[in-house]
């Protein structure tokens, strides 16, 4: 019985008293599009289990013959009008996803996406029911200070949206 009371009292700090509440999500507007001479590019925001955003899904579509390549040591996350660190996506370790990172090659002609997380909304947990957590972005502005690379130039891109939530009862 006291083992089910301990689960029970770690459970619901790990999930607060509203236990697996959910809540809808609003994101105005629903996908950002950027479009430059090189690359149209969009961004949308991509919902964890309780339904509030805590990556993005980026894909982008070079419109050029030459590759471009995204910059992921310059590109970061924004947060109300403020850069607040960088991202991690598959294949970057957890405990490394602040070290510097290789660029990804997007060749002409062709489409690049990827889910990627805001480093600064991941965090380690310790104890029995530990690991490592997504939190979700909070409301208002957030996005993508995107930095790709071409031959001649280096071009930086702010893509944002608005995000609201609403419990569902």
């Amino acid at each position: 019985m006291r083992r089910l009371i301990a689960i029970a009292a770690v459970f619901s700090i790990f999930t607060g008293c509203a236990a697996l509440q959910k809540y809808q999500t609003t994101s105005t507007p629903p996908e950002r599009k950027i479009e430059t001479e090189y690359y149209l590019a969009t961004l949308k925001p991509t919902l964890g289990w309780n339904g509030i955003p805590e990556a993005f899904s980026l894909t982008i579509l070079n419109t050029t013959d030459q590759d471009i390549e995204i910059d992921w040591n310059k590109t970061l996350f924004i947060n109300n009008g403020q850069t607040s660190g960088g991202f991690m996506f598959e294949g970057v370790v957890y405990k490394d996803r602040n070290n510097q990172k290789n660029p990804d090659i997007i060749f002409g002609k062709n489409i690049f996406s990827k889910t990627i997380w805001p480093n600064n909304l991941v965090s380690y947990v310790s104890g029995q029911y530990g690991g490592w957590r997504h939190t979700p972005m909070s409301p208002g502005e957030n996005g993508v200070s995107l930095v790709i690379k071409t031959k001649d130039q280096e071009l930086r891109e702010n893509m944002t949206v608005d995000l609201s939530y609403k419990p569902i009862k």
